[in-house]
């Protein structure tokens, strides 16, 4: 899930902390995502993909209605009162025109794609902020008691990854389904082999189609191993390990890097763009680039053995920035064989790329830990670069870099005094729990309430990517006043939280069926850009001005919940300069945070959020 909007004009500074997510396009011999899809239907993939539902347009009126509802609590009474005449005005004049261009975007968009999908990539295409922190995600994947060895890890790792991807370019991978509702397979074309190519103004995404190669980072030395063969089919988990010994102990013998180019990766994205494209006029290096955006992945074998999960944390969320290649899907190992797995969130939601470790983490049932590599004489290949040629550009994104991390606060909580089953056992949603006690411990840290976004998964639809779940109700807002009353009593609050959840569980139910605004709303402005492009004297509606618009779509909390046994825990930075941002997982017997800012109050939103789960508890065993 995981994608995160937000506006900010912090957006275009070079070391901002800020951003977002987005999609795809490509190179010879790759795949193109533009007005058909390489499949064949019959494909045991594809075979329930004509039985998707295309993604849904809502009536404007229904949208209107639900946009007053959603803005409410986040206004005083008069500031709603001109947002009721502004949304009444848009309705009856600019709004069907723009409504009636959006229903013959999604018919030119049938059958293949949604009318979502071309504004929703150039959206994530056209951030400029630095990938790591804001845009890019990670997960803390689960130890394998098994296998501890660092080497033993990744090659276990990294061979499943490349089953995987043989499997989506076989068209092998069995449908997502829903109960027996098959869901869009599409985003599994780009989980792997993807590319986040920087160019001026846009971004593309590159999908190689035809890859057999992993790419791995050792003390900032690269090199390439494979784990397919020229049939794609997967090499020995043996072989594999070969090669990574043989890796290992090549840049085991040098010292670390003195130039860490991939820090360039995490630069602004034009910065890096016009240094890319310096880099490629050289032959040296333009074989190195070359060679990393090719593979499958990146593996970073990082020389740490991070023993809390806050400093697992910080290790995937920024590191130093050393040891990095931000453009592509990273799997990070660590010296204890400890693992994560670092998301190039912009073709992908978290909810796809997460299918990648559970097939692995099925796969390994049948598989006996490697106890030594294979002797079949196959060497990795070390990338040599043209280290003169980067020099100036590594220096200056490395200062970049720190000033990122200088001002991003981290902070982890893993409550383990109850989980899903005591919350259950008291008639409520598990994410409605915690979507409730976020919004409690906000107000107590920050003493308003604000612009909460929650990802909710719309691949139920063609095209479907997210839509945004606005927590934020006037049953919310009430509990947070009541609760953080002193005068009130324990039953009063008991009831509050339970109408609270109650009113977050039906936004859930409009968010996962895409009957949220956001996108409906989105595309209707990105459409209404284009016309004043188009027309003279055409101007941008009201709706889109009026301070109420940004009040909403602005994400001071940004939230996700992605409750998986495969992990410990998962993270991403906040979107906005003054705000937070909370990842969160439910499970059995314990509540797990990773909780980000750019203000100092991690911790104390931390502390905030492990008393109201205390304070949750009284109310609700003494009701």
């Amino acid at each position: 899930m995981f994608t995160r909007l937000v506006s900010s004009p912090l957006l275009a500074s070079r070391c901002s902390p800020l951003l977002i997510r987005s999609s795809c396009t490509a190179r010879a011999g790759t795949v193109r995502l533009a007005s058909s899809l390489p499949y064949s239907p019959d494909a045991p993939m594809w075979k329930r993909q004509k039985e998707v539902p295309a993604y849904p347009i809502i009536p404007l009126q229904e949208t209107a209605d639900r946009y007053l509802e959603y803005v409410r609590p986040l206004l005083s009474g008069a500031e709603y009162e001109h947002t009721q005449r502004v949304t009444r005005r848009f309705v009856g004049s600019s709004g069907p025109t723009l409504q009636a261009e959006l229903e013959r975007l999604a018919a030119d968009s049938a059958p293949a794609y949604s009318w979502l999908s071309g504004f929703w990539n150039t959206m994530y295409q056209e951030i400029r902020a630095p990938l790591p922190v804001g845009v890019s995600p990670f997960l803390a994947i689960k130890d394998d008691p098994t296998r501890k060895d660092q080497l033993v890890r990744a090659a276990s790792m990294v061979h499943g990854a490349g089953e995987f991807y043989a499997r989506v370019q076989r068209n092998e991978l069995t449908p997502d389904l829903e109960g027996d509702k098959p869901w869009d397979m599409t985003q599994y074309l780009t989980v792997l082999g993807t590319t986040r190519v920087p160019r001026p103004s846009r971004d593309i995404c590159v999908t190689n189609t035809k890859s057999k190669h992993v790419a791995v980072m050792i003390n900032d030395h690269f090199y390439t191993i494979d784990v397919l063969d020229d049939a794609l089919s997967p090499l020995d988990e043996a072989v594999v390990l070969e090669q990574l010994t043989d890796a290992h102990a090549h840049a085991s013998a040098r010292p670390p890097a003195d130039i860490p180019v991939g820090m360039c990766t995490g630069d602004n994205r034009d910065v890096w763009a016009a240094t890319r494209d310096q880099w490629l006029k050289d032959e040296k290096n333009g074989a190195a680039v070359k060679a990393v955006e090719d593979a499958i992945l990146v593996l970073c074998l990082d020389s740490e053995a991070p023993q809390s999960a806050l400093e697992k944390s910080k290790l995937l969320l920024h590191r130093d920035g050393r040891q990095r290649w931000w453009d592509k899907f990273q799997v990070v190992v660590f010296k204890n064989g400890a693992a994560g797995a670092i998301l190039e969130h912009t073709p992908v939601d978290g909810h796809t790329s997460l299918r990648v470790w559970i097939e692995y983490f099925m796969s390994l049932r049948s598989k006996k830990p490697l106890s030594e590599p294979a002797k079949t004489g196959k060497k990795a290949k070390h990338i040599e670069w043209n280290l003169d040629a980067v020099r100036e550009a590594v220096e200056a994104s490395t200062k970049a870099m720190q000033g990122l991390i200088s001002v991003t606060d981290t902070d982890v909580l893993l409550y383990d005094t109850y989980g899903k089953e005591w919350i259950k056992e008291k008639g409520v949603s598990p994410d409605s729990f915690v979507q409730m006690a976020i919004q409690i411990a906000f107000m107590k840290v920050y003493g308003f309430t604000a612009s909460t976004y929650e990802s909710a998964n719309t691949k139920r639809f063609l095209g479907g990517r997210t839509e945004t779940i606005r927590s934020v109700t006037p049953e919310s807002t009430a509990l947070t006043a009541l609760w953080t009353d002193p005068s009130s009593s324990s039953g009063d609050k008991a009831q509050a939280f339970a109408v609270a959840a109650q009113s977050h569980g039906r936004r859930v139910k409009e968010g996962n069926m895409a009957r949220g605004v956001d996108r409906h709303l989105f595309v209707l402005h990105q459409l209404a850009k284009h016309r004043q492009q188009r027309f003279m004297d055409e101007e941008i509606p009201e709706l889109f001005t009026d301070p109420a618009f940004a009040r909403l779509t602005t994400n001071v909390l940004s939230t996700s919940n992605v409750s998986t046994p495969l992990s410990d825990f998962f993270g991403f930075g906040a979107v906005t300069g003054d705000g937070i941002g909370v990842a969160y997982s439910v499970e059995k017997g314990r509540l797990c945070f990773n909780l980000s800012s750019y203000t100092g109050y991690s911790k104390e939103f931390r502390a905030a959020l492990e008393e109201t789960f205390e304070e949750i508890r009284g109310v609700l065993d003494r009701s």
